[in-house]
């Protein structure tokens, strides 16, 4: 059948618009790689998870889910969750009270520094065995670091990517190996996913050798 000229440069316009439409369109994917991925017992999070729509939107979610282990010792997982990240990442600490990994109830504290740094102070304890921990912290480089000697000794500013964490020392362990091998003048990393933040400890040097998850209540 023949088509008016106006009709076939219609159809045209509509079948070109058609494959430049299904040229842009992306392949779904979750940029797990670009999230915040935290652990504790059996219990995996993930917090801000870029997904990219087949449009090329991205929207970021939090994702949770339980891993189990069968008497055959075959992993799997349960129970995932997900839902729109509303929540605060990286270095902008949220004061309240947490619970540690091992039980501990721990008051986190914050305030500014000079210069627009954030101070971090996380006092712990465990009312039924009395064993109190107190750390404190601060964002940012560490050039003009509250703790730069400590710092730079340790080799911290040799971590990739060291400035998205904050940075301290343990004030004050009642007792020696907390969370695994936290002491006296230590060094410890923090950094918030959600409601929950991730202590890291170092000892006195720039490896990660222990560590917790304090979940706020």
């Amino acid at each position: 059948m023949n088509r008016p000229p106006f009709a076939r440069q219609a159809l045209a316009l509509a079948l070109a618009t058609t494959t430049l439409g299904a040229a842009a369109q992306t392949t779904p994917a979750a940029q797990l790689e670009k999230s915040q991925v935290l652990a504790g017992g059996n219990v995996v999070t993930a917090y801000r998870v870029p997904v990219v729509s087949s449009t090329g939107a991205v929207k970021y979610y939090d994702m949770s889910f339980v891993l189990g282990v069968s008497t055959a010792g075959v992993p799997s997982f349960s129970k995932f969750t997900t839902a729109v990240s509303p929540t605060t990442q990286g270095i902008n600490f949220v004061a309240g009270t947490y619970k540690a990994s091992d039980g501990k109830t721990c008051q986190v504290a914050t305030s500014m520094l000079t210069g627009g740094r954030q101070q971090v102070s996380i006092s712990c304890n465990n009312a039924a065995a009395g064993d109190p921990l107190s750390l404190s912290l601060s964002t940012g480089l560490i050039a003009g670091h509250p703790f730069q000697l400590d710092l730079t000794k340790a080799g911290i500013g040799n971590i990739t990517g060291y400035a998205q964490y904050a940075w301290g020392k343990v004030l004050y362990a009642y007792w020696d190996g907390n969370w695994g091998c936290l002491e006296n003048s230590e060094i410890v990393s923090a950094v918030q996913a959600g409601n929950q933040i991730s202590i890291g400890g170092y000892n006195l040097g720039n490896v990660q050798i222990c560590g917790s998850i304090l979940t706020r209540q």
